[in-house]
């Protein structure tokens, strides 16, 4: 099928008949009464906010940016495990790997640790920062690049605590061509800047522990919610409202 204004516009500039262009398009009502046919066929539905695609399989890379000591945190596994049992293939990323992606219990237990030179955010659906990078840090320069990447490719991007949060905003504020908006949101703390872009401003306490064991009657409440939210940015796959948006992504 051929959206009707798609069809449309194509008779006009090249001087072809109205009702040849009617007949070769969607001549559904919905076609008719939208500019953009976005429940149909058409490529403009891929543009659509009601399009809805699973979180399952997605690859979600959890970027740890520690503000002091070493160059590697303890994976938060409660948060990759909450992730996990969506069916989204959480990673954390690091500046110095810890083990091998191709560990099979990596999604699992949360033990595998990419690091920056082995792997980049377009390997990735979706990125999630945890902590502040230090000024003057190799791994400062790498999360921002992955931050500015992410988000310029309209993938969901998300920040975990107080300092990931503004620091993202601060990271991500040459890339817009006006200020975020700080729409508050689900779960309870949380605001979102632009689409796509979830800030986890006062997190749940265990959410970065490392003990994320047992099923998912194990997992609590406001662990879930937060993990809910990721998945449904996951699920979204893209969000082009930030290059047509308000809010839309700086040219380069």
């Amino acid at each position: 099928k051929i959206d009707l204004s798609l069809a449309l516009a194509v008779a006009e500039a090249t001087d072809v008949p109205r009702q040849v262009a009617e007949a070769a398009a969607c001549t559904t009502a919905a076609a008719r009464s939208s500019p953009l046919n976005l429940d149909g066929d058409s490529p403009a539905s891929m543009l659509s906010a009601r399009n809805s695609f699973s979180a399952a399989t997605r690859r979600v890379a959890i970027v740890l940016t520690p503000s002091s000591g070493g160059d590697v945190t303890e994976p938060p596994t409660v948060l990759v495990r909450a992730l996990a049992r969506r069916g989204m293939r959480p990673a954390t990323v690091s500046a110095r790997a810890r083990r091998s992606t191709d560990s099979p219990d990596a999604a699992e237990n949360g033990c595998c640790v990419l690091s920056f030179e082995a792997t980049h955010s377009t390997a990735f659906d979706a990125v999630v920062f945890v902590g502040e990078p230090a000024a003057g840090r190799p791994s400062a320069a790498a999360a921002r690049l992955w931050a500015r990447e992410a988000f310029a490719h309209c993938k969901p991007v998300a920040a975990v605590g107080s300092s990931a949060c503004a620091w993202l905003l601060e990271t991500l504020e040459p890339e817009t061509t006006q200020p975020p908006s700080m729409t508050p949101t689900v779960p309870p703390g949380a605001a979102r800047p632009f689409p796509g872009v979830l800030l986890l401003l006062r997190p749940p306490g265990e959410l970065l522990g490392a003990d994320g064991g047992g099923g998912d009657s194990d997992e609590a409440p406001d662990v879930a919610a937060v993990a809910d939210a990721i998945a449904a940015d996951v699920a979204r796959h893209r969000f082009f409202e930030r290059l047509f948006g308000p809010a839309r992504v700086a040219s380069s």
